[in-house]
């Protein structure tokens, strides 16, 4: 088996390298002729590969260590189709690694102020986490505090559109509230609850587009606002919730609310959220302490060095390494601080880029004896869209 896997690994990265470099030649994708009324069916092929090599060191306050670890791996794989058949009538359907479905839906689009989505794809509740795509962050990677709580994608309907030219925007949807887990496992929706999603996006100077603002020199600004809630989680089989991580209790009244900022000037480019999040145990029983609130906070700047070429870029990352799990004695959270750069490989955007990046990273996780554990972090990460 870890032949074949090995083998098929080796397969992938070789295919996602060819269309790559094929693509940054000519556009991958399939286009007919227009109907009758005008319309042009569209056909693409999407994919992304995103390698990691990391470095990494640790050492406490109170017995010094060194754990020295390097890794080269492959983070991301992703080879997807999208298009428009019929008019009005959008679908995608993306692959990831493992390989599993990643995202499969269908959009209706004949009203821009009601397109509505059905299918498997990312809930809209925080801007950097499900609603920036990973092949266009700012960083090698998203913010801990975006992603800490852990919902993601689900399968569900969303209805979202836009009024006043494109300055206020909305996102309504209700999920199963299974999380990112296998689509047969979520379809079943066991504990028979659902996930209700609702965000308000404010672009005073016109859309803003995420992933793509630093590319520009016009005064851009956006303010969001997003809340999250479903009456219980479902437990998995080990007792986790499949949708909050390793909470070894099935969790009630789950709610999160994130505020997050856009703001983009000339070569300054600056991004902010705070997430919120708060459970009750389902079950007193399997764990007697009071869940406490989870609170993350993620700070991203940046400056243009080259238009459109070269970047470098500071970030401020606070955030509950185990939601909702403080026990007495400990404290769980963990601030980070990172300095990075990016560079986009022929000032083609994001087709590929180049992103090293330092973090420091500080854990205090025991009050009772002031142990802090410090981890330093270079990754160099390479990106591939096509």
């Amino acid at each position: 088996m870890l032949k074949k896997v090995s083998l098929l690994s080796i397969v992938v990265v070789i295919t996602f390298l060819s269309l790559g470099l094929a693509k940054l030649v000519f556009p991958i994708g399939v286009v007919t002729k227009p109907d009758k009324d005008g319309f042009t069916p569209s056909l693409d092929v999407t994919g992304r590969i995103q390698m990691f090599w990391d470095t990494s060191f640790h050492d406490t306050k109170n017995s010094y260590k060194d754990k020295n670890s390097a890794s080269l791996y492959a983070h991301r794989i992703r080879l997807g189709v999208k298009g428009e058949i019929f008019k009005d009538i959008h679908f995608g359907l993306e692959i990831r690694k493992e390989p599993r479905i990643h995202k499969a839906h269908m959009t209706f689009t004949h009203f821009s102020f009601a397109n509505v989505w059905v299918g498997f794809f990312d809930i809209p509740f925080n801007r950097n986490y499900n609603m920036t795509s990973s092949g266009k962050l700012l960083f090698a990677d998203r913010a801990y505090a975006n992603t800490s709580f852990g919902h993601q994608r689900d399968i569900g309907m969303m209805l979202n559109g836009n009024f006043t030219e494109k300055k206020v925007h909305y996102w309504l949807g209700v999920f199963t509230g299974s999380g990112d887990s296998t689509l047969t496992t979520k379809a079943s929706n066991g504990d028979n609850s659902y996930l209700v999603v609702g965000r308000l996006q404010f672009d005073p100077m016109g859309q803003w587009k995420n992933g793509e603002e630093w590319f520009k020199k016009d005064l851009k600004a956006s303010f969001g606002a997003s809340v999250y809630y479903t009456s219980k989680t479902e437990p998995g089989s080990t007792g986790q919730g499949k949708i909050f991580g390793p909470i070894t209790n099935q969790l009630k009244g789950v709610m999160g609310v994130t505020a997050d900022f856009g703001l983009n000037w000339n070569i300054l480019y600056l991004e902010a959220s705070a997430t919120y999040f708060t459970a009750k145990y389902f079950d007193t029983t399997l764990n007697p302490n009071k869940p406490e609130p989870s609170l993350g906070v993620a700070v991203d700047l940046a400056v243009t060095v080259i238009p459109k070429a070269f970047l470098a870029a500071l970030r401020f990352d606070m955030y509950d390494a185990k939601p909702l799990q403080h026990d007495k004695g400990t404290d769980n959270k963990i601030t980070a601080a990172s300095i990075g750069a990016t560079w986009y490989v022929g000032s083609k955007k994001h087709a590929m880029k180049i992103q090293p990046e330092f973090q420091l990273q500080l854990n205090k996780k025991d009050s009772s004896v002031s142990q802090i554990v410090k981890e330093k972090l270079f990754r160099l990460g390479f990106t591939l869209n096509i």
